[in-house]
């Protein structure tokens, strides 16, 4: 079957496509009882890779050709089929605070730690893990790459040119603080240092 019929299957008497082109905010992907939470935004009205509608689809494509970034809902897929795969809106919102709101339905369902979202946090890779297949790729990518920096050197001014920026700097007078921004800066080495003590 193809994506867009599973697509279609999934929100067949329940959402148009229309509807979920035209909508975005926090959605939820179900299999075994287990979740997975997304988010989509409207980033341009004259393109179709907008909305619910879209997101579903990337999900739908990688999961029928094994190359989702969640490994977990993969493996839930791969178990159960991706016709138990069941999808639902969560949370309609500005395309602004999408973000937002996703790490707030990650928060109250856990779906870190006992659901299939690979990343405890929302639009980041912060706490993933890649795939043993990944690493390799990646390391093999890189091999016999020449490192941007080899054969640069950090060598010191010579005497003449630290004369120059010597004599260059003069008579200038060194900038002044005002009090308020000599307060400002106190008031924060007394906060870190505040914090640091209640840590200790």
């Amino acid at each position: 079957m193809k994506t867009k019929d599973l697509v279609d299957q999934l929100i067949k008497d329940r959402y148009t496509y229309n509807e979920l082109n035209s909508l975005c905010g926090v959605y939820i992907l179900t299999v075994n009882n287990k979740h997975y939470i997304g988010s989509c935004k409207i980033l341009n009205c004259k393109t179709s890779r907008n909305g619910f509608y879209y997101r579903l689809y990337l999900h739908i494509y990688k999961l029928i050709n094994g190359k989702h970034h969640s490994l977990k809902l993969q493996n839930a897929v791969n178990k159960y089929g991706v016709d138990k795969l069941e999808f639902d809106i969560i949370q309609t919102c500005a395309s602004s605070i999408t973000t937002d709101i996703e790490q707030y339905w990650l928060n109250i369902m856990n779906t870190f730690k006992e659901g299939y979202n690979s990343c405890p946090t929302a639009r980041s890779n912060f706490g993933y893990k890649h795939r043993e297949e990944s690493k390799q790729k990646m390391s093999k990518s890189k091999t016999g790459r020449i490192p941007w920096n080899k054969g640069l050197t950090c060598e010191s001014p010579s005497l003449e040119t630290r004369i120059k920026l010597s004599n260059a700097l003069v008579g200038r007078k060194k900038a002044s603080m005002s009090s308020e921004q000599k307060l400002k800066i106190s008031n924060t080495l007394k906060q870190r240092n505040l914090q640091k003590l209640t840590l200790s």
